[in-house]
């Protein structure tokens, strides 16, 4: 699945948990995927768009007896008392807690066997010992496939029977529309569009280096050159994606003492370079300038389209995902629509 359909498969699994009170809940899913990818970032991001709890539980941590809860004695009884990062009804009831919410248990296959295994009762029946998961609480589990080479447990046959099963897909178009709406650093776009994204994610199980290009890292390289500067930038940088990828990130960007200027081309010159490295460069130097100024919608589209249908599709679905209202108000609009509706999808 797309991170878009993850993200929606949670917030109608969580519409049925509502309009039913929590009479009625889902199976839990269990999300795999490669790391870095996004994969907690779109449960949490789910979360805040439904305005529910959020709960993050690391199995790693766990002991097989914090399922059970920690001893403690009541009368002639030893009653069991569960942490706060375990949402039961009780914390409901008290108000510490919110009605609806997700409890996300994330490298769930981090945890060996046996503490998976003090859980098991959780996922189906939505009880931990005595005590009721909150009938308002969708479980979600994340972690990474074994045949990935990373440090994991296989899940348990019973275990892998009590979830729904999905697979987090990276799709590029959705990371560059976050891209952009998280205003990442515009050569960073323009780079991965230059080389067809086959940076984006590249790791390798037999690698000595400890950094590799994820979507997670180069979230952190936008943040790099953003905090940092001088010549600690590319060592920075390095440390984040490792060596291959940041010696083609600069490669690529010295092409930009070659770029022509932006502000002659809002100005009304159709400045259009030869060179795809560079006019790539051009195209997400417009975008970044475009998601600070949306007035300059219409020269931008104007220019759009005088470049060849593939970077105008690049230019303007970009533009589309930053401010489709301002593109909509364009002279350009309709003939967007009228003679490339396949590539943009009016």
């Amino acid at each position: 699945m797309k991170p878009s359909q993850v993200m929606e498969t949670i917030r109608e699994s969580m519409k049925l948990v509502r309009d039913t009170q929590g009479k009625e809940r889902p199976p839990a899913l269990f999300i795999w995927g490669l790391p870095g990818i996004g994969k907690s970032s779109v449960v949490r991001q789910a979360t805040e768009l439904e305005k529910i709890g959020f709960l993050d539980t690391r199995l790693l941590h766990a002991d097989p007896t914090d399922g059970k809860g920690i001893p403690d004695v009541k009368g002639d009884f030893a009653v069991w008392k569960k942490t706060e990062d375990i949402p039961t009804q009780k914390l409901v009831d008290a108000g510490r807690i919110l009605e609806y919410g997700v409890w996300f248990l994330d490298e769930f296959n981090l945890a060996k066997p046996a503490v998976q295994g003090a859980f098991y009762q959780a996922l189906l029946d939505h009880k931990l010992g005595l005590d009721d998961i909150a009938a308002g609480w969708l479980i979600v589990a994340a972690g990474n496939k074994k045949t990935e080479a990373y440090n994991v447990y296989e899940l348990p046959a019973p275990c892998k029977n009590r979830f729904i099963h999905i697979s987090f897909d990276l799709d590029f178009d959705e990371w560059e529309t976050y891209a952009l709406r998280n205003r990442f650093n515009s050569d960073i776009i323009a780079f991965h569009h230059s080389t067809g994204n086959k940076y984006l994610y590249n790791y390798d199980s037999n690698r000595v280096e400890d950094a590799f290009p994820t979507p997670r890292t180069w979230e952190f390289v936008s943040q790099i050159m953003r905090i940092y500067s001088g010549d600690k930038v590319r060592s920075l940088i390095r440390g984040a994606v490792g060596e291959g990828a940041e010696t083609m990130l600069f490669q690529f960007m010295k092409h930009k003492e070659k770029l022509p200027s932006l502000d002659k081309i809002l100005a009304g010159e159709d400045l259009i370079p030869t060179d795809p490295d560079i006019l790539y460069l051009v195209i997400s130097g417009l975008i970044s300038r475009f998601s600070n100024e949306p007035k300059i919608a219409e020269r931008v589209t104007e220019y759009s389209l005088k470049l060849d249908p593939t970077f105008m599709t690049f230019l303007v679905r970009s533009m589309i995902k930053v401010n489709l209202n301002a593109v909509r108000k364009t002279k350009s609009w309709k003939a967007f629509c009228d003679d490339y509706r396949d590539l943009l999808l009016c």
